[in-house]
């Protein structure tokens, strides 16, 4: 990315140095002034096919597709739903359904006290059989003095209250995006702005060359057009900058990862930390794998 401090620098030298000058000497004594800068030609990718033009429409509909705010809002949500349908589970009938097998003797074995149990009619064998027990539980909430309809009327306030919190991360999201979506429309056309300045700029530097040569405008003016010329270079620099980070903004606003290489990494406590690159593509998600070998 260029600066503008050297540009500025080197016309507030050029300034300078024409004011102590000393008077134009007569036309046909001067030496030939350097030809004026060319102003910008398209570059190699503005004469690429335009890409398509993102409407707020579509990029609304993306931060509401992508914004990791809204999804971990919405996820919020779900969970505090299914708290409540927990917390009334115990209100609904409870079946419960029970099952015991046994591989046992036929055997009967009198317990001390129990009188009337007739064990002397068979002999005692070692014999086993399969024995199978099955049973059916049914119980229904009637009353506890209003604890757990209480749990579950809180459970569901707070499904509310989630519920609401998502619609206001909802319209954050919505306001973020119509905001970032705008500000990049600004300053793509400062950005225009800025080149058609420096552009009025280079054609009037050319001007005053060509008088300053003829002898019928002084050095300094010339001096200034120079002066003048840097300062809107400045400017277009400025411009294109603020563009930038407008559209890193957007993409932000939108949910969306600036293509580009970054480093990941992740720490563990014995294990210590491991540093891994990554390059994400826009539009694509990215994947970094650790392995800790302890």
């Amino acid at each position: 990315m260029r600066t503008a401090a050297s540009v500025t620098l080197a016309a507030l030298a050029l300034a300078g140095r024409a004011t102590a000058a000393e008077p134009p000497s007569p036309p046909a004594q001067q030496q030939p002034l350097p030809a004026p800068p060319q102003p910008r030609t398209p570059s190699a990718e503005a004469a690429r096919p335009a890409a398509r033009v993102l409407t707020l429409d579509e990029a609304i509909a993306t931060a509401l597709a992508h914004q990791p705010q809204l999804r971990q809002a919405r996820a919020s949500t779900e969970a505090a739903r299914a708290r409540a349908d927990i917390a009334r589970a115990p209100l609904l009938p409870q079946v419960t359904l029970s099952g015991q097998y046994r591989r046992t003797t036929a055997n009967v074995v009198g317990n001390p006290g129990i009188t009337g149990l007739n064990t002397t009619t068979r002999d005692p064998s070692f014999d086993t059989y399969n024995f199978f027990q099955f049973g059916v539980t049914v119980s229904q909430y009637i009353w506890d003095f209003g604890q757990t309809t209480g749990r579950w009327r809180a459970a569901q306030a707070s499904a509310r209250v989630q519920a609401e919190a998502e619609r206001t991360t909802r319209q954050q999201v919505i306001l973020g995006a119509r905001t970032a979506y705008f500000a990049v429309r600004a300053t793509r056309d400062l950005t225009a702005v800025a080149r058609d300045t420096l552009a009025n700029q280079e054609r009037h530097l050319g001007q005053i060359q060509g008088q300053v040569a003829v002898g019928t405008r002084p050095d300094i003016d010339l001096a200034q057009a120079r002066s003048d010329r840097a300062t809107a270079e400045a400017q277009l620099i400025t411009a294109e900058n603020n563009y930038a980070t407008a559209k890193a903004q957007l993409a932000l606003a939108l949910g969306l990862a600036d293509a580009g290489d970054y480093e990941v990494e992740a720490y563990h406590e014995k294990l210590k930390t491991q540093t891994q690159k990554v390059t994400v593509k826009a539009g694509e998600p990215a994947k970094v794998d650790f392995a800790f070998k302890g």
